[in-house]
């Protein structure tokens, strides 16, 4: 039996909360009409590159967040503030809605999609600078501006989107509330509707001309003053969402030098989306007091990080991550204490400033900078090791009888493709007589007089001249587990196979394997080198791999491309196995990384060698296609197929 209606003020503060909160949103949500990302997930990626949009952006989802307008009577009330989901786009990534509901129709929602991708597809990642962020009139200034801009260029460049940019502009004006408000965020509101619409008080709107002043060199700021525009308590207007936001995400600082030996993984690393968050230097967050004067956990909500000295070992994860997912903006800071609870999130971070120094060793290798269009010179350095080390025995991989059985039946498959002896007829040389050709050489010596001396057989023996170069990521991330299956494990079976078949067709390769932790130590394992045979002491090699640190492809695959450029043979083929995409506990992340790694691939084709990758990531088809090319990469679907998947792929490529 329940006694819940004894506690008469919880009973009352339940009904006015559901009172008060009830259909507060400015924009209602048609839950029954919605279209989620994950329906279109395969058809936006490829609706925004063939209008155009740039190929290296990856596609990922997006999070409310607060909006700061001005909120009706009644929505104050029952909201502290309001949050709106916003597509936007930077220099890195596309953030889409997880799901769009705006309109009480499936077909205009779905529509609302495609819109985006029109929009970002012509759209230029923007800055806005110190002057005009301080004044939240001026943002929403340069706001109305490029938002103008931008619908006028989808019209000009897609003129059969018109249609489609009509209906969704129409449904839209009906579902925008009417609110009373001030004078300047009246006329900003004004703007906003006669760029969805082409209305508006032209005569008495004085915002408008500061509108189309944006981009002229004149001074926005001084004709705001003097149309007598300026407001202390102006609130940004309403978000409009078909409006997508393309801002730069800037460049942070460089990065302290803090080795961080472990990733942040917990069971709950499959997000798809992108939490927004910054990075702050608290340096009284490593202060060891004896006395903590305040227990933060009593708190129940914090807006902004503060910086003070605070226990950290007595959160567990549910907590942790509950205050994750309430958090509109992370703050990222380096700590030197151990924390007793990790998460995993794909943040959207500006890239750090890279450190210009060169490096100097016996390996150093350029970097590629996207944002430069350079490179920079001497900049990775390289560290060879071979694969004889000692490790844990958790760490060392036995195979089973089905493993076994496997290698034994690729090894059957791969000695097919062992070089065969072929006979040559009618050579000048060999062993024995050619009798077809000696027939056909007294006919024509009857014939004409002449008489050939190629009378006779050669057998040689076939070889396709063929060098092979393995380089497996042994990153971090591959010691998580997916399907009761951990990844290292999966690649190293996948790897014994692989050497196995090739041992049997008699082909030369060398089996090397990558980690990193920041672009002066890039360790690459030497695990079978190509002068080495095949034995039971490479193979032992495979299974005492053990995870190591980041991924910093770009240098691995130059350093590889050069051991492989320097064999002798007619053709040289590299094959990468990865299980994510190119990150480094620097500046490495993000499409950096991506785009160095891409050059990589281009520079290795260039001289000549072919370059194949495979990935086991599920979210790779974003970047993955664009680092290796069409026809240069495959994406197998589940781990446990690695093993079957790689004798198949490398007979399709030497066939």
């Amino acid at each position: 039996m329940s006694f819940d209606f004894l506690e008469f003020e919880e009973q009352v503060g339940m009904i006015w909360h559901r009172i008060a909160s009830r259909n507060q949103e400015s924009y209602r949500d048609h839950v029954e009409h919605a279209i989620t990302f994950a329906e279109l997930r395969g058809h936006l990626p490829v609706i925004f590159r063939t209008l155009g949009g740039d190929p290296a952006l990856e596609f990922a989802q997006i999070d409310k967040r607060v909006s700061g307008h001005r909120l009706r009577w009644r929505q104050r009330i029952g909201l502290v503030d309001e949050q709106i989901t916003m597509a936007e786009m930077n220099e890195a990534s596309v953030k889409l809605p997880a799901s769009i509901s705006l309109f009480p129709s499936r077909d205009l929602n779905r529509d609302f999609y495609i819109w985006l991708m029109a929009w970002f597809a012509v759209s230029v990642p923007q800055a806005i600078s110190l002057d005009v962020a301080q004044s939240p009139l001026l943002v929403d200034i340069m706001r109305l501006s490029r938002a103008r801009q931008t619908d006028q260029d989808v019209c000009r460049h897609f003129p059969g989107i018109i249609g489609l940019r009509q209906r969704l502009y129409d449904a839209f004006l009906v579902l925008r509330p009417v609110r009373p408000l001030p004078r300047v965020e009246q006329q900003v509101e004004e703007c906003v509707l006669r760029i969805l619409m082409g209305v508006g008080q032209q005569d008495e709107n004085d915002l408008w001309p500061v509108v189309n002043a944006v981009g002229t060199g004149v001074d926005i700021a001084a004709m705001v003053s003097v149309a007598g525009l300026q407001s202390h308590r102006y609130s940004p207007f309403l978000p409009v969402p078909l409006w997508g936001e393309a801002m730069c995400s800037g460049t942070a600082g460089r990065v302290a030098n803090t080795d961080t030996d472990e990733d942040g993984n917990s069971s709950d690393g499959s997000q798809e989306r992108k939490k927004r968050a910054r990075r702050r230097k608290n340096d009284q967050a490593g202060r060891n007091d004896p006395l903590a004067l305040n227990r933060f956990e009593k708190i129940l909500s914090i807006a902004e990080m503060v910086n003070v000295n605070r226990p950290m070992d007595d959160e567990d994860e549910q907590d942790a991550k509950k205050a994750a997912d309430e958090l509109d903006e992370m703050e990222i800071s380096d700590c030197k204490r151990k924390a007793a609870t990790k998460l995993r999130f794909d943040l959207d971070l500006p890239p750090r400033e890279a450190d210009e120094g060169r490096v100097i060793g016996e390996w150093t290798y350029p970097e590629w900078d996207y944002r430069h269009q350079s490179y920079r010179p001497d900049f990775c350095k390289v560290v060879m090791q071979s694969g004889d080390e000692k490790v844990s025995e958790c760490d060392v991989w036995h195979p089973g009888e089905t493993e076994r059985r496997q290698i034994r039946q690729v090894r059957r498959q791969f000695e097919a493709f062992r070089p065969r002896h072929e006979i040559l007829r009618a050579q000048s040389d060999g062993s024995e007589l050619d009798l077809e050709a000696l027939v056909r050489a007294r006919c024509d010596q009857k014939g004409s007089g002449e008489l050939s001396d190629r009378l006779y057989l050669n057998t040689v023996r076939r070889a396709r001249d063929l060098s092979v170069a393995v380089l497996v990521d042994v990153s971090l991330s591959t010691d998580a587990w997916i399907q009761d299956q951990r990844v290292l494990d999966v690649e190293k079976q996948a790897l014994s196979v692989l050497a196995g078949g090739l041992d049997a067709c008699g082909d030369e390769f060398g089996i090397f394997s990558f980690t990193s932790r920041r672009r002066d130590w890039v360790r690459i394992n030497a695990i079978k080198i190509f002068d080495e045979e095949w034995s039971r002491s490479t193979q032992d090699r495979i299974q005492k791999l053990r995870p190591g640190y980041y991924t910093r492809l770009g240098a691995a695959i130059r350093h590889v491309g050069k051991l492989l450029g320097d064999r002798p043979h007619q053709h040289r083929l590299m094959l990468v196995i990865t299980d994510g995409k190119p990150n480094d506990i620097d500046h490495y992340e993000g499409r950096y990384g991506i785009e160095d790694s891409r050059r990589a691939v281009r520079e290795c084709r260039k001289a000549g060698l072919g370059l194949f990758g495979v990935t086991v990531d599920q979210r790779a088809q974003d970047y993955f296609p664009y680092i290796f090319g069409a026809g240069g990469h495959a994406i197998v679907s589940k781990l446990e197929n690695l093993p079957a998947a790689l004798p198949r792929i490398y007979r399709q490529l030497v066939s």
